[in-house]
């Protein structure tokens, strides 16, 4: 069961998400934006009252799910790795201090327009998909898997 910070986390990110024509399942936005699928997911910690944003890319051809989990991405990141404050935008998903709601919505929910969508909006075909996994072979912020490697005919560069 979501907790309320997660509920509210939710509720702040729907309108922004549902206007560009994301779709909702539980604490996972989904977007179809041919060959892909688009995935934003809410996470929280098992530890303590932290959130975190991740971010996915469904390759559509590679798999059969209309709505597939976050961690079924064949590119995946968190958006505190996409972001220049990371400070900052920790302590806006770290519900352990005091922040306002109001202050905390409203710098979250730009931070989802002006950082989470573009960076999966820069995904639109198999040939972006391709440059940015060719420039980003070793770069830490996004998890790339293997089969998409493999799919795109990119050979793994594991020096």
């Amino acid at each position: 069961m979501a907790s309320l910070e997660n509920k509210l986390l939710q509720a702040w990110i729907a309108p922004t998400l549902k206007a560009v024509g994301f779709t909702k399942l539980g604490a996972t936005w989904h977007r179809a934006k041919p060959p892909f699928i688009q995935v934003l997911n809410i996470q929280g910690s098992q530890w303590s009252r932290n959130f975190y944003f991740n971010l996915g890319i469904y390759i559509t051809e590679m798999g059969d799910s209309d709505k597939p989990r976050e961690n079924h991405c064949h590119v995946r990141g968190r958006l505190d790795g996409f972001i220049p404050n990371r400070e900052r935008f920790h302590q806006l998903c770290d519900f352990e201090n005091d922040l306002s709601g109001e202050q905390r919505h409203t710098e979250i929910e730009a931070i989802i327009a002006l950082y989470a969508l573009p960076w999966l909006d820069q995904f639109g075909s198999k040939e972006q998909l391709q440059q940015y996994i060719q420039r980003n072979n070793k770069d830490a912020k996004a998890l790339i898997s293997v089969d998409a490697f493999e799919y795109l005919g990119i050979p793994i560069d594991n020096s």
